[in-house]
């Protein structure tokens, strides 16, 4: 999609504060400064739930807040470009998975000596069923954590049969993040200076992609998968609200 272009017509009327015109006309140059970023969020109610409140939101960047001339119906015209053309969603789909599947809890009962405690278990494949709410294909992003050190990772969407991987290796305690949202691709170390780790990217690896609905996703390593936790958000974006 294009850029998208958002034009609202505002009438600026006296509150129940005390507020005149001219004060909420003053506010309107508070509130979408021009070439300045603003988010809107458009709040409904969802009828296919009863009573349920729907939340989506999109940024943009003023482009004009014009006032008419003095009227006793003032008001202004305000312009916003979202280079973003997507509606998002206030609610995120969040999860992780990992080789290790920790069980650790308390408390523990007072004579364990003939009955094994389990603090974590090991499985032989990570993989996830992770759902995507929107109606169109959406990126997400992934948050890569090693204990140890952790050769050439690789994440994968079996349902679309893309593949992402990186050349690299990572240290013990290194955090490493894999965007693919469309407008937002990036790979980067979280170091303080979000050090960009793109030219790592591997042969024929394309930037993954959820499609509407259930995606079965999983990760892959040549040494060390247990010491991996893969986490992920997906935001479920619109073309309309």
């Amino acid at each position: 999609m294009p850029a998208r272009e958002i034009n609202l017509d505002l009438r600026f009327v006296p509150t129940a504060y005390d507020e005149s015109v001219a004060d909420i006309r003053r506010k309107s140059y508070v509130y979408f400064p021009i070439k300045k970023q603003v988010r809107l969020t458009f709040e409904f109610e969802d009828f296919k739930v009863r009573s349920t409140t729907r939340k989506r939101w999109i940024e943009g960047i003023v482009e004009k807040n014009e006032t008419g001339p003095w009227s006793e119906e003032e008001g202004c015209s305000i312009s916003i470009k979202c280079g973003d053309p997507y509606f998002r969603d206030t609610e995120v789909s969040e999860d992780s998975f990992s080789l290790i599947t920790p069980l650790f809890h308390f408390e523990f009962p007072d004579d364990v000596s003939d009955h094994p405690w389990p603090v974590s278990s090991a499985t032989a494949l990570s993989e996830k069923i992770a759902v995507n709410s929107s109606t169109i294909n959406v990126g997400a992003v992934f948050t890569l954590e090693s204990s140890a050190p952790v050769k050439n990772p690789y994440i994968y969407n079996r349902t679309t049969n893309q593949g992402f991987g990186l050349d690299y290796t990572l240290d013990p305690g290194e955090i490493l993040i894999i965007d693919t949202r469309k407008g937002h691709k990036r790979v980067y170390v979280k170091d303080g200076k979000n050090t960009s780790k793109l030219g790592y990217l591997s042969v024929n690896s394309k930037w993954i992609e959820f499609v509407p609905g259930e995606n079965q996703i999983g990760y892959l390593c040549d040494t060390s998968p247990e010491y991996l936790h893969v986490s992920y958000t997906i935001e479920p974006v619109y073309e309309g609200i």
